[in-house]
């Protein structure tokens, strides 16, 4: 055992999680194996790496030697700037492979604790879609299309895991991806015992059968990702389930791209889909030491919503899948956002969800019915002169939103129009009673009431009309007021005459 202290210590500007090294060989009484360290920070880019301190003589030495967690080995090429005595680097690297392998399971043990601490220290704030864009190309700044695969989760707190786990309390062993196996092969099983594993006249594969489900909404070992940023960022912007169903605050969302390496993301072709069986894909050996080789999959047969969500599935494993790169949705700012991108891309839940269960998805219980806006229709024939259409808009309008004072206000416009002057008084009198304070109402009423000949009725409207745009420094409708009560006066004044 090594006689050096062991315990974390911090070296600014890095957080240093330290791990002792036991029982390695020593393959030289002068070096003396002391610890290994998984340095996290920025500096070090998106793969956390370790690197094995050392002492020689007796004397911990200030170089040390990295691991390359991406291949699992000893950094080669840094191995003559870590030793400058060139029989001690021939001994190191004769034991190198062992010392490796002894310190493989504690490097892993704490691995997964860097990637979580490394992305906090990363994760940007978004507010809007040019920021979030911004984001994508910050991490892309090639443009290099497919370079990530993207996952948008509607609260930043949720893991990018299978949601096969979500069915099982928290206590289930996840040590151990034989459980995690045994849960969808059952799915599959049921589903072949249903009849539920033949499509277009063909037996499906085991994914396949997998995938149909979980197009479907059932929780499987496959995980949801697209190659489209903008697609993710639509997903992450949904208001989480759990919240709307307990009234409590919005949560932020959250993005994760993870980089489309295809040596530790390996494609699943039609060729492995038929040659290999299902659990091959879970226990694969990887390239990377703290991540179970993962694979991609793209099925063969579209549906719609892959097609127009840019779908592709990762499985693989049984943990939790760590994003290279990570951004923060703010809550307050997922409405705008979602504006914005269907304005700007048209991504909105009928293009993302343009199959027929989709079609149900937009039509289920807990979605508002997408009222017409009657309203704006009504104004539209309005506009057009097409005053009978008009009112059939706003009447409609009005049976959806009775205590709304706009599409009788423009019912009662419309009737003006055609002349029917006490269906109008009747239009502006509901509204009066929704909303008494508007200069414009008691000004239209007075003129409807004048053409019926009603004048000191209109004359009180105008005078009522005059003083709410007089209290609303409202001079448009203080000049059109006067003028209509110098009108009125005129014509009474003439009639008395007369």
């Amino acid at each position: 055992m090594s006689k050096y202290q062991t315990q974390p210590i911090k070296m600014a500007p890095y957080q240093i999680q330290t791990i002792s090294l036991k029982e390695l060989p020593s393959g030289s009484e002068l070096i003396e194996f002391l610890r290994v360290e998984i340095p996290y920070g920025k500096t070090y880019g998106r793969i956390p790496f370790a690197r094995v301190l050392y002492a020689f003589n007796g004397v911990e030495q200030k170089k040390a030697v990295p691991i390359d967690l991406d291949k699992g080995a000893f950094s080669d090429s840094s191995f003559e700037n870590v030793f400058q005595d060139e029989e001690l680097e021939k001994t190191f690297r004769k034991i190198a492979p062992e010392v490796f392998r002894n310190a493989a399971p504690q490097i892993v043990e704490v691995v997964s604790k860097a990637a979580t601490l490394r992305q906090s220290l990363e994760k940007r704030k978004i507010n809007t879609l040019n920021e979030f864009m911004e984001w994508v190309e910050s991490i892309n700044p090639e443009l290099e299309s497919e370079r990530y695969l993207f996952r948008g989760l509607s609260n930043e707190k949720y893991l990018i895991e299978a949601s096969a786990w979500r069915r099982l309390p928290p206590e289930y062993n996840r040590s151990s991806y034989e459980e995690f196996l045994e849960i969808n092969k059952f799915l599959i099983k049921e589903a072949r015992l249903q009849g539920h594993d033949h499509k277009n006249g063909r037996e499906l594969k085991d994914l396949e059968i997998l995938a149909e489900l979980q197009h479907l909404g059932a929780a499987t070992c496959l995980i949801d990702f697209t190659y489209s940023a903008q697609v993710a960022l639509w997903f992450a912007c949904q208001p989480d389930e759990k919240e709307t169903s307990n009234c409590s605050e919005p949560s932020d969302g959250k993005v994760g791209a993870v980089l489309n390496n295809p040596n530790t993301i390996e494609e699943i072709t039609p060729k492995m889909l038929e040659e290999r069986d299902f659990d091959s894909f879970f226990n694969a050996p990887s390239q990377k030491l703290w991540q179970p080789q993962l694979f991609r999959w793209q099925p063969r047969h579209l549906n719609n919503r892959i097609a127009s969500q840019h779908s592709i599935f990762l499985l693989g494993g049984n943990q939790v899948i760590y994003s290279d790169e990570e951004c923060i949705i703010e809550a307050s700012c997922k409405e705008e956002i979602l504006k914005s991108l269907e304005i700007c891309s048209h991504i909105t839940e009928k293009r993302l969800f343009s199959d027929f269960e989709g079609f149900a998805r937009q039509h289920a219980h807990n979605k508002p019915f997408p009222v017409p806006d009657y309203l704006v229709l009504g104004h539209q024939a309005y506009q057009r002169q097409e005053y009978e259409e008009a009112i059939l808009n706003y009447n409609k309008a009005i049976s959806w939103n009775p205590k709304d004072a706009n599409p009788y206000f423009w019912r009662g416009h419309a009737n003006v129009a055609r002349q029917k002057y006490r269906e109008a008084i009747d239009d502006f009198d509901e509204v009066i009673h929704i909303e008494d304070n508007v200069a414009s109402v008691y000004q239209i009423r007075g003129y409807a009431k004048s053409c019926l000949g009603l004048y000191s009725d209109a004359e009180q409207d105008y005078l009522k009309g005059l003083q709410l745009a007089q209290q609303a420094n409202n001079e448009q409708y203080v000049k059109i007021i006067r003028e209509a009560l110098h009108e009125l006066n005129s014509h009474t004044t003439s009639g008395t005459q007369s």
